[in-house]
C-alpha cells in the first residue's frame, strides 16, 4: 500500500519517501531538537509568566505597566508576524526555512536569558532599556516558536505523525513548566511577596541560561 500512488499511501510517507514508524518518530535528531529546544528552553518562558509581575519590583527603572505590556504584545503579535514570515520563507526556500527559524528562536532565547542571567547578579539599577529589549525579543521568540515548530514538524515528519508529535510537544512543555516552576522558582529574600531583589531570580535565570546555551 505504501508503494501506491493514492492519497492514503502518500499521506503515510514522510518527506524522504520512507514509511515512518513510531520508533522513527521518537528516535531521531529532529524529535530531540523539539524536546530540548521547545521543551526545556521554551518551558523557561512559560515559567517566566508565573513571576512576571514580580520582576519590576526588583529593578528600580522598570515600569510595571510597560513591562507587562511588552511581554503580552511580544507573545501575542509574534505568532502572527513569525507565521507570515515563515510562510514566505518556506515558499522561497522550502524546509530549510524551518531550520533557519529554529536557529533564530534559539539565538533569541540565548539573548533573552543571557541578559536576565546577568541582571540577576546586578543591582536594582540594572539598565532598564536592556531589560525591555530582551523582554520583547524573548517573548516574541516564545510566541513565534509556535508557527516555527509547526513548520519544522511538517517538514520532517510524516503527515500521519504530525498530530502525535505536536501533542507530545505541548505535553512536554506542560510537564516541564510544572517541574521547573516548583523546583526552580524565584526566592523572596525580603519576606514581602510584593517586593523582590535581583538576586531572588538567580535560580530560575541560571537554569534558563543553562538550558538555552546548553542546548
Amino acid at each position: 500500500a505504501l508503494a501506491g500512488d493514492g492519497p492514503l499511501s502518500q499521506a503515510m510517507l514522510n518527506p524522504r519517501g520512507k514509511a515512518q514508524k513510531l520508533p522513527d518518530v521518537f528516535c531521531n535528531l529532529d524529535f530531540i531538537v523539539i524536546f530540548v529546544l521547545f521543551g526545556f528552553v521554551s518551558s523557561q518562558g512559560t515559567s517566566f509568566f508565573g513571576y512576571l509581575s514580580n520582576v519590576p519590583t526588583a529593578f528600580s527603572g522598570l515600569n510595571p505597566d510597560v513591562y507587562g505590556a511588552l511581554a503580552f504584545n511580544g507573545n501575542t503579535w509574534s505568532r502572527i508576524a513569525y507565521g507570515v514570515a515563515m510562510d514566505a520563507l518556506y515558499a522561497w526556500s522550502g524546509p530549510k526555512a524551518a531550520i533557519g527559524g529554529v536557529l533564530f528562536i534559539h539565538l533569541s532565547y540565548c539573548f533573552f536569558f543571557g541578559v536576565y542571567f546577568v541582571a540577576g547578579f546586578a543591582s536594582a539599577s540594572f539598565n532598564a532599556f536592556l531589560l525591555y529589549i530582551s523582554q520583547v525579543v524573548g517573548f516574541a521568540a516564545y510566541g513565534g516558536s509556535n508557527p516555527i515548530v509547526s513548520a519544522h514538524v511538517k517538514a520532517v515528519f510524516a503527515e500521519n505523525r504530525i498530530g502525535l508529535v505536536m501533542g507530545m510537544f505541548y505535553t512536554i512543555i506542560a510537564f516541564m513548566n510544572l517541574f521547573f516552576s516548583n523546583v526552580f522558582g524565584p526566592a523572596n529574600s525580603t519576606g514581602d511577596p510584593s517586593l523582590y531583589v535581583p538576586g531572588d531570580f538567580r535560580r530560575p535565570w541560571t537554569l534558563a541560561v543553562l538550558c538555552a546555551f546548553g542546548s
